[in-house]
């Protein structure tokens, strides 16, 4: 887990290897961060700080283990958005949603389950159906048809 943070972080900040151990003081050579980054070990909590400080993430995020990865991301191929950005935007969605992980865990939310599910016709059979489904819809913004549950 935290390899793979450390190297996720490491791409947002557009650094290598070899320039993210130079920029923290661990000598000369990367070897020790490409330890870190393969999940060889962890480093003492004065060479984390540092790597907080360099990478510009918090130690939450390079500890975190609520959320392991977001997956599925689809790029245009033409949309030219490079390495640093893409992980920039996967590291913004996983401190977001740890985040709001976080507050559901502190405040022993329940999860709400969807008003639209029952709702969803992938192919109707008749105008009946459609008439049907339409019904139950809430009409004008008004909620009072749609049941919430926990």
């Amino acid at each position: 887990m935290f390899a793979d943070r450390l190297k996720l972080a490491r791409k947002r900040a557009g650094l290598s290897v070899s320039a993210l151990a130079g920029g923290i003081g661990v000598g000369s050579t990367s070897k020790i961060i490409e330890d870190y980054e393969r999940g060889r070990g962890l480093p003492s909590t004065s060479v984390l700080s540092r790597l907080c400080d360099a990478l510009d993430v918090s130690m939450g995020f390079l500890l975190g283990r609520r959320v392991l990865a977001v997956r599925d991301i689809k790029w245009r191929q033409e949309s030219g958005v490079s390495v640093k950005e893409r992980a920039r935007a996967e590291v913004l969605v996983i401190e977001r949603v740890e985040k709001y992980s976080e507050i559901e865990s502190i405040l022993d939310l329940r999860p709400i389950r969807c008003p639209f599910v029952g709702l969803r016709v992938n192919m109707p059979v008749d105008e009946r159906e459609i008439e049907r489904v339409a019904s139950r819809l809430p009409i004008n913004g008004g909620w009072e048809s749609i049941r919430f549950s926990a």
